[in-house]
């Protein structure tokens, strides 16, 4: 273990975190749709079920820190953060809002799972138009209130969430050392920083980074950002980032579609790897990983990270008769 693996481990302070399960394990893909290529999977869709998976990890610091009994929540109505995070809040007795984006959608998948958990709670639709300025609309908001409220913005991408997300970058190399990582993107927050962690603890390899929602510059703008941060908090530098390419999926590009193309993929997918996948962020992720590594020789391992979102599949109770031929 190198000075840097030692410096990011104390900042961690797994002492200090929720007490959750973050250790999953990696295995090889043995199927049919990445068998000419050497493929693992990372399992941090077993971390958790009515959590989506990797986002258990950002929770960990963020729980412990929410030092008031009530939150104003932000969020699109198909975010895995959304429903992920509430069961969690209601466990620790934390009342809620919610601003959620408005949208035309039919009510199924995590809006379904959403309409559910804001029966008893404020859900404040905001139209897209005011979207840019959700924030400011939850701070007036909450100073509206009668007692105290922190604001989680969209994928909890805050400071507070920081030291839970670093996490994984020191997981992946505890049973597998692969030369690249797909991880999938929606508010940034967990794939910018495993990307950091990897870059400070110097390892070499090269991210491939689906942005599920969201811009190419946006995603480059709060990676300067939670750069500057961490490095605050390390009061150290991280001098070379790890190499990483960014994409769009190639189909189903608006954030929250569906089809039922991508439904049989899923239904093919768990008959082939008896691996679920979700229709939001990690189907369209293996998805676009598959179509990469057709198009490229890459050398070496590739490892995909399965960021969780089973739960998400309870609110399509037709998704498989919707996939048959």
């Amino acid at each position: 273990m190198n000075l840097k693996q030692i410096q990011i481990r104390a900042f961690i302070d797994k002492k200090t975190l929720e007490p959750f399960c973050l250790e999953s394990r990696s295995h090889l893909l043995r199927g049919s749709f990445f068998k000419q290529h050497s493929v693992s999977i990372k399992r941090d869709d077993q971390l958790s079920f009515s959590v989506s998976g990797s986002k258990l990890r950002k929770y960990a610091s963020l729980l412990p820190q929410i030092q008031t009994s009530h939150v104003t929540l932000i969020g699109s109505a198909f975010s895995n953060h959304l429903v992920s995070l509430i069961p969690l809040l209601l466990e620790k007795g934390v009342d809620y809002s919610i601003f959620l984006l408005e949208t035309k959608s039919k009510v199924q998948g995590n809006f379904y799972l959403l309409k559910e958990l804001s029966i008893n709670h404020e859900l404040i639709f905001v139209p897209r138009s005011s979207w840019h300025q959700v924030e400011q609309l939850a701070c007036n908001y909450t100073q509206n209130l009668n007692r105290s409220s922190l604001i989680i913005p969209e994928g909890a991408f805050m400071k507070e969430s920081l030291r839970g997300a670093l996490t994984l970058c020191e997981d992946i190399f505890r049973d597998t050392n692969p030369n690249h990582i797909f991880m999938d993107s929606g508010s940034g927050f967990q794939a910018i920083s495993t990307l950091l962690g990897c870059s400070y603890i110097e390892r070499c390899v090269t991210f491939h980074i689906v942005i599920m929602a969201g811009t190419k510059e946006e995603f480059e703008s709060k990676l300067q950002a939670l750069k500057t941060l961490l490095e605050k908090s390390l009061g150290d530098t991280i001098d070379n980032i790890c190499d990483y390419k960014l994409y769009y999926p190639s189909v189903l590009k608006s954030f929250g579609s569906t089809s039922r193309t991508l439904f049989k993929f899923i239904k093919e997918f768990y008959r082939d790897e008896g691996i679920l996948l979700d229709p939001i962020y990690s189907s369209k992720l293996f998805i676009e990983a598959q179509t990469i590594l057709k198009k490229e020789l890459f050398d070496g391992h590739s490892l995909i990270i399965h960021s969780g979102g089973g739960l998400t599949l309870l609110g399509f109770p037709d998704m498989f008769k919707e996939a048959e031929d």
